[in-house]
Protein backbone atom coordinates (compact mmCIF):
# COMPACT_ATOMS: atom_id res chain seq x y z
CA UNK A 1 0.00 0.00 0.00
CA UNK A 2 1.37 3.47 -0.85
CA UNK A 3 1.15 5.56 1.90
CA UNK A 4 -0.28 9.02 -0.32
CA UNK A 5 -3.17 7.53 -2.05
CA UNK A 6 -5.58 9.79 -3.56
CA UNK A 7 -8.08 10.73 -1.42
CA UNK A 8 -7.16 8.83 1.68
CA UNK A 9 -3.28 8.07 2.95
CA UNK A 10 -2.44 5.02 3.15
CA UNK A 11 -1.96 4.66 7.09
CA UNK A 12 -6.04 5.90 7.49
CA UNK A 13 -6.86 3.43 4.75
CA UNK A 14 -4.94 0.51 6.38
CA UNK A 15 -6.80 2.22 9.95
CA UNK A 16 -9.85 0.52 8.06
CA UNK A 17 -8.60 -2.19 6.96
CA UNK A 18 -7.40 -3.19 10.44
CA UNK A 19 -10.76 -2.55 11.68
CA UNK A 20 -12.27 -5.84 9.56
CA UNK A 21 -8.56 -7.90 9.48
CA UNK A 22 -6.51 -7.94 11.86
CA UNK A 23 -4.26 -10.46 10.30
CA UNK A 24 -3.67 -9.42 6.82
CA UNK A 25 0.05 -8.62 5.90
CA UNK A 26 0.21 -4.68 5.12
CA UNK A 27 3.75 -3.40 3.91
CA UNK A 28 3.94 0.07 3.08
CA UNK A 29 5.37 1.98 -0.13
CA UNK A 30 6.85 5.64 0.19
CA UNK A 31 9.31 8.21 -0.66
CA UNK A 32 9.50 9.19 3.22
CA UNK A 33 10.55 7.20 5.65
CA UNK A 34 9.56 8.86 8.37
CA UNK A 35 6.27 7.13 7.98
CA UNK A 36 8.29 4.14 8.58
CA UNK A 37 7.48 4.51 12.33
CA UNK A 38 3.84 5.11 11.69
CA UNK A 39 3.41 2.07 10.54
CA UNK A 40 3.37 0.14 13.51
CA UNK A 41 0.40 1.77 14.52
CA UNK A 42 -1.35 -0.89 12.41
CA UNK A 43 1.10 -3.61 12.44
CA UNK A 44 2.64 -3.07 9.41
CA UNK A 45 5.13 -6.03 8.23
CA UNK A 46 7.54 -4.24 6.20
CA UNK A 47 8.35 -1.01 4.11
CA UNK A 48 10.01 -0.06 1.52
CA UNK A 49 11.62 3.20 0.46
CA UNK A 50 10.96 4.67 -3.28
CA UNK A 51 12.23 4.35 -5.98
CA UNK A 52 11.53 0.38 -5.23
CA UNK A 53 14.65 -2.31 -5.47
CA UNK A 54 13.92 -5.68 -7.15
CA UNK A 55 15.60 -7.39 -4.58
CA UNK A 56 14.38 -5.60 -1.78
CA UNK A 57 11.22 -6.22 -3.46
CA UNK A 58 11.14 -9.83 -3.89
CA UNK A 59 12.26 -10.57 -0.73
CA UNK A 60 9.55 -8.55 1.03
CA UNK A 61 7.01 -10.12 -1.16
CA UNK A 62 8.20 -13.44 -0.02
CA UNK A 63 8.42 -12.56 3.59
CA UNK A 64 4.49 -11.20 3.22
CA UNK A 65 3.58 -14.45 1.38
CA UNK A 66 5.03 -16.43 4.27
CA UNK A 67 3.22 -14.57 6.50
CA UNK A 68 -0.06 -14.93 4.33
CA UNK A 69 0.46 -18.67 4.20
CA UNK A 70 0.75 -18.76 7.73
CA UNK A 71 -2.51 -16.65 8.41
CA UNK A 72 -4.38 -18.63 5.95
CA UNK A 73 -3.85 -22.08 7.45
CA UNK A 74 -5.27 -20.88 10.65
CA UNK A 75 -8.49 -19.61 9.25
CA UNK A 76 -11.42 -21.31 8.07
CA UNK A 77 -14.43 -20.45 6.06
CA UNK A 78 -17.83 -21.47 7.34
CA UNK A 79 -21.05 -20.86 5.28
CA UNK A 80 -23.30 -18.81 6.93
CA UNK A 81 -27.10 -17.94 6.30
CA UNK A 82 -26.61 -15.86 3.59
CA UNK A 83 -23.18 -15.88 3.19
CA UNK A 84 -19.37 -17.49 4.53
CA UNK A 85 -17.70 -15.92 7.60
CA UNK A 86 -14.06 -16.37 8.60
CA UNK A 87 -12.81 -18.19 11.51
CA UNK A 88 -9.41 -18.11 13.03
CA UNK A 89 -8.77 -20.99 14.65
CA UNK A 90 -7.11 -19.12 17.76
CA UNK A 91 -10.72 -18.21 18.60
CA UNK A 92 -12.27 -21.57 18.21
CA UNK A 93 -12.65 -23.16 21.74
CA UNK A 94 -14.55 -26.03 20.18
CA UNK A 95 -17.10 -27.01 17.61
CA UNK A 96 -20.66 -28.74 18.79
CA UNK A 97 -22.81 -31.00 16.69
CA UNK A 98 -26.58 -31.49 17.39
CA UNK A 99 -28.47 -32.85 14.24
CA UNK A 100 -27.03 -31.34 11.47
CA UNK A 101 -26.56 -27.94 13.33
CA UNK A 102 -22.60 -26.85 13.84
CA UNK A 103 -21.94 -24.58 16.76
CA UNK A 104 -18.35 -23.04 16.95
CA UNK A 105 -18.44 -21.85 20.20
CA UNK A 106 -15.88 -18.91 20.06
CA UNK A 107 -13.85 -16.92 22.63
CA UNK A 108 -16.21 -13.82 22.05
CA UNK A 109 -19.11 -15.04 20.93
CA UNK A 110 -20.78 -18.50 18.69
CA UNK A 111 -21.16 -18.84 14.82
CA UNK A 112 -23.77 -21.17 13.74
CA UNK A 113 -24.12 -23.35 10.75
CA UNK A 114 -25.46 -26.32 9.07
CA UNK A 115 -22.91 -29.27 8.39
CA UNK A 116 -21.44 -31.79 9.61
CA UNK A 117 -18.43 -32.72 12.42
CA UNK A 118 -16.49 -34.90 10.53
CA UNK A 119 -16.42 -31.90 7.60
CA UNK A 120 -15.58 -29.71 10.35
CA UNK A 121 -12.81 -32.05 11.79
CA UNK A 122 -11.48 -32.22 8.33
CA UNK A 123 -10.65 -28.36 8.40
CA UNK A 124 -9.19 -28.08 11.39
CA UNK A 125 -7.15 -31.41 11.86
CA UNK A 126 -3.84 -29.35 11.36
CA UNK A 127 -4.59 -27.35 13.94
CA UNK A 128 -4.79 -28.57 17.52
CA UNK A 129 -8.23 -29.82 17.44
CA UNK A 130 -9.48 -33.71 18.77
CA UNK A 131 -12.34 -35.19 18.55
CA UNK A 132 -13.35 -36.13 22.50
CA UNK A 133 -16.62 -37.50 21.69
CA UNK A 134 -19.43 -37.59 18.84
CA UNK A 135 -20.61 -34.30 19.63
CA UNK A 136 -17.50 -32.09 20.26
CA UNK A 137 -14.04 -31.34 18.12
CA UNK A 138 -12.04 -29.31 21.10
CA UNK A 139 -9.34 -26.75 20.35
CA UNK A 140 -6.19 -28.09 22.42
CA UNK A 141 -5.08 -24.69 23.08
CA UNK A 142 -8.23 -24.15 25.20
CA UNK A 143 -7.97 -27.98 26.93
CA UNK A 144 -7.02 -26.78 31.32
CA UNK A 145 -7.91 -30.05 32.57
CA UNK A 146 -8.52 -33.66 31.96
CA UNK A 147 -10.40 -35.49 34.65
CA UNK A 148 -11.53 -38.77 34.45
CA UNK A 149 -13.95 -38.73 31.39
CA UNK A 150 -14.35 -34.94 31.98
CA UNK A 151 -12.86 -32.49 29.71
CA UNK A 152 -12.18 -28.31 30.98
CA UNK A 153 -12.00 -26.39 27.87
CA UNK A 154 -12.24 -22.46 28.77
CA UNK A 155 -14.60 -22.85 31.17
CA UNK A 156 -16.92 -25.33 30.03
CA UNK A 157 -16.59 -28.55 31.12
CA UNK A 158 -17.43 -31.37 28.32
CA UNK A 159 -17.38 -35.23 28.48
CA UNK A 160 -14.69 -37.41 27.22
CA UNK A 161 -16.67 -40.60 25.68
CA UNK A 162 -15.43 -44.03 27.04
CA UNK A 163 -14.44 -45.37 23.17
CA UNK A 164 -12.60 -42.50 22.58
CA UNK A 165 -10.66 -41.29 25.91
CA UNK A 166 -7.63 -43.77 25.06
CA UNK A 167 -7.14 -42.16 21.63
CA UNK A 168 -8.28 -38.53 22.35
CA UNK A 169 -5.45 -38.48 25.37
CA UNK A 170 -2.67 -40.13 23.39
CA UNK A 171 -3.57 -37.30 20.58
CA UNK A 172 -3.24 -34.82 22.84
CA UNK A 173 0.41 -35.93 24.35
CA UNK A 174 1.45 -36.48 21.20
CA UNK A 175 0.62 -32.91 19.87
CA UNK A 176 1.88 -31.00 23.42
CA UNK A 177 5.06 -33.74 23.35
CA UNK A 178 5.71 -33.15 19.87
CA UNK A 179 5.47 -29.47 19.97
CA UNK A 180 2.18 -28.76 18.28
CA UNK A 181 1.35 -25.91 20.32
CA UNK A 182 1.72 -22.49 18.20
Amino acid sequence: MDIELPGMNGLNAAKVLRATDKTVPLMFFTRMAQYAQKGYEVDALDFLIKPLNYADFSLKLKKALNVARSVEARTVIVPVYGGYTCLSTDRIIFVEVMGHQLKYQLVDGTVETRGSLSTAEKQLKDNGFFRCNSCYLVNARFIDAIRGYDLDVAGYNLKISHPRRKQFVKELMDYFGGGGVN
